[in-house]
């Protein structure tokens, strides 16, 4: 089985902004988001998780009571932290 390449659509060239003009807008399916979502969330929450693990065992008394997110992603960070 082959996946279906999204189809590119420029339709609407023009009226967005001039940065995003050469952007392409893609349209995926439920599936091909649901294995984005599968293969991504599992290493990035894995990668938080042992970096917060790591201040716990190294720095006990620190209680951050903030977190940043700065991605664009699903989320993990936060499961991560809890």
């Amino acid at each position: 089985d082959s996946l279906d390449i999204p189809e590119v659509s420029n339709s609407k060239k023009g009226k967005r902004p001039r940065a995003q003009q050469d952007a392409l807008l893609l349209d995926y399916s439920p599936i091909q988001a649901a294995a984005y979502a599968a293969s991504r969330v599992s290493p990035v929450y894995g990668a938080i998780h042992k970096v917060f693990s790591e201040l716990t065992m190294r720095l006990p008394t620190y209680k951050p009571t903030r977190v940043l997110d700065f991605g664009s992603g699903l989320g993990p960070t936060f499961w991560a932290v809890e």
